[in-house]
């Protein structure tokens, strides 16, 4: 009884785990970047903390090294802004072209942020 119920657990996955598992490729691959973005980062002397709050939030590898390039020119913090917004409008364009090739089933998951994204 008791290897039977312990042979069910093994058998039942959550989604989550699932998940997990599937993302691991993709977690490996971000090493690299995030080593580099560190390295970019530290060479321009941008603090620890933006750094780390840079990563956290920007969900785009390209308007982060894009956001350290400009910040070490003196741009003004608007016109990082502006520029990461223009970079990132890419992603508008590729999913509406994209939602035109899915089925129609498919479509309403055509705007969510993990197909479009850079990282």
């Amino acid at each position: 009884m008791n290897e039977s119920s312990t042979t069910e657990q093994k058998e039942i996955e959550t989604p989550f785990k699932k998940g997990l598992k599937i993302g691991i490729p993709v977690a490996i691959g971000y090493i690299p970047i995030a080593i580099a973005f560190g390295l970019l980062a530290k060479s321009a002397q941008i603090s620890d903390i933006v750094t780390l709050m840079m990563s956290l939030i920007i969900f785009a590898g390209a308007s982060q090294f894009i956001g350290i390039n400009l910040i070490m020119a003196g741009v003004a913090y608007w016109e990082i802004v502006f520029t990461t917004f223009l970079l990132n409008v890419r992603h508008f364009l590729m999913t509406a072209s994209l939602s035109q090739r899915l089925p129609k089933t498919h479509r309403k998951n055509a705007c969510h942020p993990c197909i479009w994204s850079d990282r």
